[in-house]
């Protein structure tokens, strides 16, 4: 009981939690989070994005899309857009999808540093020797799409998928 109300929690607060843009504030952002159901349509399996619901089951999937929109009336530059992976939550691996002509960096470490993939940090191991390690998808924290160059009045979006713990 008390699981399934964290993640309910989880939901209400994924569902609302702001993405932010880095340089620009003539953007205007938009955060959308569905939940993935696969269903069969003409006896062949697909996905389908349905409204989150209040309450979501550990292994759930939830796509988010995040809307940047220029409301300036001059092209904005050097465009970085940031959204949170919500605690309870873990990146699928790979599942960011768009803009085209945008790099995706993440952060393990709640927003402080950025990296492309696959992320390292440095562990002492038993032996007092410090070794760097490949970060573990599951501890990714947020993500952030360099997006470029945006033209007055245009739009661009970026997805991604998290799985709930």
């Amino acid at each position: 009981m008390l699981k399934r109300l964290a993640v309910a929690l989880l939901v209400v607060l994924a569902s609302s939690f702001p993405a932010y843009a880095e340089k620009s504030d003539p953007l205007t952002l938009r955060t959308d989070g569905y939940l993935v159901q696969n269903v069969m349509k003409d006896g062949k399996p697909v996905e389908k994005l349905v409204e989150l619901p209040k309450e979501v089951a550990p292994g759930e999937v939830i796509s988010y899309t995040i809307t940047g929109k220029n409301s300036a009336k001059k092209q904005l530059k050097d465009i970085d857009v940031v959204g949170a992976i919500p605690r309870g939550t873990a990146y699928i691996d790979k599942s960011v999808k768009g803009p085209s002509d945008g790099s995706v960096q993440f952060s393990f470490d709640g927003g402080k540093n950025y990296g492309k993939q696959p992320l390292k940090e440095k562990v002492k191991g038993p032996d007092g020797k410090v070794e760097e390690k490949v970060v573990p998808v599951s501890r990714y924290t947020n993500i952030k799409v360099v997006a470029g160059r945006l033209e007055a009045g245009k739009e661009f979006s970026f997805s991604y998928r998290v799985q709930v713990k």
